[in-house]
């Protein structure tokens, strides 16, 4: 791939002792082409897999209850972060995800969508994806997620007639008790 060349060209321009190593070669080239703006004649490729992601997401809003399709981040992150990885696959291009395991234990629930989304993506059925790249896609849906918390947070206002002290101490309960999900 041009990426690989000119990664492997950088790296053949340096003195011979300082000269990267095949993994840095790759490495490099990786984030060339991640880099990358797409061509022209992609852009109905682009289409046809946002359609597939609307289709998809939009799936899954009705079966989990999430707003997946009403998320402009996510669909435009997805998009981004999916024509990358085709690219990275075409050239037998992979990465680790340090943050592997940790998603599969603490959210494994969206670990599981999203191999299901990924395996009803057609663009993807002629490759094997690793672990890793999956758990780097259910990044994209666990920040949604975030978002639609943050979305529908709640606003509480505490008034207590015995007075300021108590209502700090009410106040202080109710945040104990939901956290993040309300705004006090």
């Amino acid at each position: 791939a041009v990426a690989t060349k000119i990664a492997r060209r950088l790296s053949h321009r340096l003195e011979p002792q300082n000269r990267f190593p095949e993994e840095e070669v790759v490495y490099i080239a990786l984030h060339l082409i991640s880099k990358t703006q797409l061509e022209v004649e992609k852009s109905s490729d682009r289409l046809l897999l946002r359609q597939a992601l609307f289709e998809v997401l939009g799936r899954y809003d009705d079966e989990y209850g999430y707003q997946f399709s009403h998320d402009f981040s996510l669909i435009e992150g997805l998009l981004t972060h999916l024509e990358v990885l085709v690219e990275r696959l075409r050239h037998n291009l992979h990465i680790d995800n340090p943050l592997l395991d940790d998603i599969k234990t603490t959210y494994h629930d969206i670990f599981d969508l999203t191999q299901s989304l990924m395996a009803e993506l057609s663009v993807f059925h002629s490759y094997s994806l690793s672990e890793s790249e999956i758990a780097y896609v259910a990044l994209h849906l666990m920040a949604s997620l975030e978002r639609q918390k943050e979305k529908y947070k709640l606003n509480v206002l505490v008034i207590c007639a015995t007075g300021y002290g108590s209502a700090q101490m009410l106040k202080n309960r109710i945040k104990n008790e939901l956290g993040q999900q309300v705004s006090i």
